[in-house]
């Protein structure tokens, strides 16, 4: 039964475009609270602080992510503007991360959606539960965790390997 619903997942997640794993941005202080307790979706937009509201105009919870590194590394490393919009308020001093979900061990209840303002200039997407508002992703969907560092080393490696072809 369960190899069915996991196949079942992937098909829907292929028809919809989410793939096995994507990215979600957070502050770096926040690691810890991730790996041991898991992600909880967001009630209010982090740069204005509104309520995200669903087509019926109800309270929705959220949790934005991108669908591969490569652009959840472009926004971690790009305009504060661009930051805030995903991660909220962002100090100069602080450090961001880039964690690393298998959308397979995701709540088979998720929706995901295309956030039309933040697809166009961001490429985000989120996921919401349609009947509860406050839910988080397990720490058990959580794979890895990728520091700012860890993904400066994996784009100066691309960047060598792409000199010497």
């Amino acid at each position: 039964m369960k190899l069915l619903l996991e196949n079942w997942r992937e098909y829907l997640d292929e028809q919809v475009g989410i793939p096995r794993y994507i990215y979600r941005i957070a502050k770096a202080s926040k690691t810890g609270r991730i790996m041991n307790s898991g992600i909880r979706a967001g009630l209010k937009t982090a740069d204005t602080g509104e309520e995200y509201r669903n087509k019926l105009g109800q309270p929705e919870g959220r949790v934005y992510f991108f669908k591969d590194l490569d652009t959840a590394s472009g926004i971690i490393f790009s305009s504060s503007e661009d930051v805030a919009a995903i991660v909220g308020d962002v100090e100069k001093g602080d450090r961001l991360i880039a964690v690393k979900i298998d959308s397979f061990k995701l709540d088979p209840d998720l929706t995901f959606h295309v956030d039309k303002e933040n697809q166009e200039l961001l490429g985000a997407n989120y996921a919401a539960h349609p009947t509860e508002v406050q839910w988080k992703i397990s720490p058990d969907a959580i794979i890895k965790i990728y520091t700012e560092e860890d993904l400066l080393k994996a784009a100066e490696a691309a960047e060598d390997e792409e000199y010497y072809q």
